[in-house]
């Protein structure tokens, strides 16, 4: 990895790092969603750390890593949107997309992408997921249910960053997918956009955990 992407890297593992610390300080995580979103944080912290280190110790993806993140991931993140979206079908659509998700991954594993791959086809629907849960909540925000403050609602700018960044990243490695065998040095220069778009993400993650410790301070 350049010197560039090192530096993106450690900026964003800070941030993460940040949050954590944000969650468990003065009980943030007594609330269930930050609960959840806290523990999310601190599995992506542990994951991130040893793919990494396997990227730049011996110069491969750790692909058998994200495969087993990523039905994880997307299980804490299902519930954190069940518990924020007001709607009873939608709540129960999230919860049935767990298994359906893992059933995925297992099929991509076996028929599509080998263990030691890094699992992009499982990542590209779990992406869209993502931006689907999240932009139900933010229509919900639109029409008036909920914390209509959005500049201190919590869960606004999570929900936020959260759409953003797995919106370009589908469209990012779709298209990588085309390109890699044609043209891996701009594939990699794609993968480093994604990290760095990973600052925007986490940074969004940040500031609504702070907005959460400014609610409960509040109700104090």
């Amino acid at each position: 990895m350049k010197t560039a992407e090192i530096v993106i890297v450690i900026f964003y593992m800070s941030l993460i790092a940040f949050c954590i610390i944000i969650g468990l300080y003065r009980k943030a995580i007594s609330e269930y969603t930050f609960f959840v979103l806290t523990l999310l944080l601190g599995v992506t912290f542990v994951v991130e750390s040893v793919g990494y280190f396997n990227l730049w110790t011996k110069n491969k993806v750790a692909g058998w890593v994200f495969l087993l993140f990523l039905p994880v991931q997307y299980s804490l993140y299902a519930l954190y949107f069940k518990n924020i979206i007001k709607n009873d079908k939608i709540k129960k659509t999230i919860l049935i997309s767990v298994p359906v998700l893992l059933l995925w991954n297992i099929c991509n594993t076996v028929f599509f992408q080998s263990f030691l791959m890094l699992n992009t086809y499982a990542i590209l629907l779990t992406c869209l997921l993502y931006c689907t849960w999240s932009s139900i909540y933010l229509i919900q925000l639109l029409r008036g249910i909920g914390d209509e403050n959005l500049a201190h609602n919590p869960h606004f700018w999570i929900c936020t960053g959260t759409l953003f960044f797995y919106s370009v990243s589908f469209f990012i490695i779709a298209f990588i997918q085309i390109i890699n065998k044609e043209d891996h040095g701009l594939a990699s220069q794609l993968w480093f956009l994604i990290r760095a778009l990973n600052i925007i993400l986490y940074g969004l993650f940040a500031y609504g955990f702070i907005c959460q410790i400014k609610r409960q301070n509040s109700i104090i």
